[in-house]
């Protein structure tokens, strides 16, 4: 699951969050638009665990503002599972 806390959102402002990992996993959501200028906006995107643990590897997360269509901020973060 990844979670990205952002600030000064503008109307109309979407949040596209990614996530991959091992074997082909993927996860990509994007929020509807807000409806309005947000001072801090919260979102996450992830999937079920369906077996016991995550499978080991890098996992990789982005989170990106998208304004007018285009990218106007992004922030990634990485993880590794032994």
């Amino acid at each position: 699951m990844l979670f990205a806390r952002v600030i000064n959102l503008a109307a109309g402002d979407r949040l596209r969050l990614v996530v991959e990992g091992p074997g082909g996993f993927r996860v990509d959501h994007v929020t509807p638009p807000v409806d309005r200028t947000k001072a801090i906006y919260v979102a996450g995107a992830g999937k079920r665990l369906t077996t016991t643990r995550w499978p080991p590897g890098r996992y990789r997360g982005t989170a990106e503002i998208e304004r007018a269509g285009r990218a106007v901020a992004k922030a990634e973060a990485e993880l590794n599972l032994p």
